[in-house]
């Protein structure tokens, strides 16, 4: 007898004339052999119901659906393995690192007011790095160091005063040009408090 559908899971009962439901021999299968195996004792015993007896040697249904959804889920946690299937056209044209908006009180400005008076000035940069500097892998030492733009930045302006933002943005574009991997480069500034109607007045600086 063959099967249609070989992934099919199919229960039988066939119960002898006369016979109460415990002695009702059950069948149950669940893959192509043990499917084919249960048919056949199935049309078996209708046929003579008086030979019909419990069948002891049929799949255990229930350790067997255990270990599917064990499977299943271990290959819903797995990461898929994704080497080779992203097509050449998809691949990573650039590596972008970017500090947005850092906000830090800076002693700029020309005006009487300014000097002397620490005033808001929003720092963003954006970094454009080799793929040899863009981490392949999840491990710190494979990465471009992106805490040092925080941090440098902060001791810079809080060294020295400055008169321009041209002058200051001069000096963090200098600052992170020199790092190794640095393939493109854009710093802005802008003071945000400078006029009621506008949301700030700033420079910019990229290699582009």
């Amino acid at each position: 007898m063959s099967l249609a559908n070989p992934r099919a899971s199919i229960y039988f009962a066939v119960k002898g004339k006369g016979e109460s439901p415990g002695n009702a021999c059950s069948f149950m299968a669940f893959s192509t052999a043990a499917v084919e195996s249960a048919v056949e004792k199935a049309v078996d015993a209708a046929r003579h119901p008086g030979a019909c007896e419990p069948v002891n040697d049929l799949p255990d249904f229930e350790a067997a659906s255990t270990a599917a959804a064990q499977s299943s889920e271990t290959s819903m946690t797995t990461p898929p393995i994704l080497n080779g299937l992203v097509p050449a056209r998809l691949a990573p044209k650039t590596r972008r690192i970017f500090l947005e908006e850092f906000d830090l009180p800076v002693d700029i400005g020309f005006h009487d007011f300014e000097v002397g008076n620490p005033q808001r000035l929003l720092v963003s940069i954006e970094v454009w790095v080799d793929e040899a500097s863009f981490a392949a892998e999840d491990n710190v030492a494979a990465a471009w160091n992106y805490d040092f733009l925080r941090t440098e930045i902060g001791n810079l302006v809080e060294k020295r005063r400055f008169n321009l933002q041209e002058t200051l943005a001069r000096a963090i574009y200098d600052l992170v040009a020199a790092r190794a991997g640095v393939t493109a480069l854009r710093v802005s500034t802008r003071k945000p408090d400078i006029y009621p109607d506008c949301a700030g007045v700033g420079v910019e600086l990229a290699s582009f």
